[in-house]
């Protein structure tokens, strides 16, 4: 899920509990959002560059690397104990309801991406290549909130995966009718 998407929605949650819970409610507010620093940390240590315009274009990218590393404060292990601890329970719940958010999102892709790859035969959409190696596409997200539409994700290549994230001008990639491949932004960013 994207960072604007986590914003938007810690800040609808906040602004509900807001009438309940007056000020308290800042802390789980800014934890559910400063909780995705761990992405540009990992970066920041793995590139040995503090650019954060370089780490959203990497995580951005068609296969970002996948580390435990990029995830580190999302883990149990990291997260159980800020909930448990008296003074740390409210940014832990905001912590909590941003890797729900996450969960939620991920189960969502995974049922959109199994469907696509089906309907599409395992083939890429724009060269026709089949196979196992075929991944899938977001090719029409809103600017706000993920879309778990089937009909927005498409099955491409890994070429063409990487042309599709390259691509600036919203030409389409092939002739097949499915229109324009643009950036789908499923890193964290």
């Amino acid at each position: 899920m994207r960072v604007r998407d986590h914003i938007a929605l810690s800040t609808t949650a906040a602004a509900l509990l807001f009438p309940w819970l007056r000020g308290r409610v800042l802390w789980p507010w800014a934890a559910s959002i400063v909780i995705d620093a761990d992405h540009y940390l990992w970066f920041c240590v793995q590139h040995r560059r503090l650019n954060p315009v370089a780490a959203v274009r990497y995580f951005n990218q068609a296969q970002p690397t996948q580390h435990q590393g990029t995830r580190l404060f999302h883990s149990p292990a990291v997260l159980l104990p800020v909930v448990l601890s008296r003074s740390g329970r409210a940014a832990g719940l905001g912590m909590a309801f941003h890797v729900g958010l996450d969960a939620y999102h991920a189960a969502r892709t995974r049922c959109a991406r199994a469907a696509a790859l089906q309907r599409d035969g395992f083939a890429c959409q724009a060269c026709g290549t089949q196979g196992a190696h075929v991944v899938t596409h977001l090719w029409r997200q809103p600017w706000l909130l993920s879309s778990y539409r089937v009909e927005h994700v498409i099955s491409l290549c890994p070429s063409c995966h990487e042309a599709a994230h390259a691509r600036k001008s919203g030409r389409p990639l092939s002739n097949s009718g499915m229109g324009s491949y643009g950036h789908d932004s499923d890193g964290p960013f």
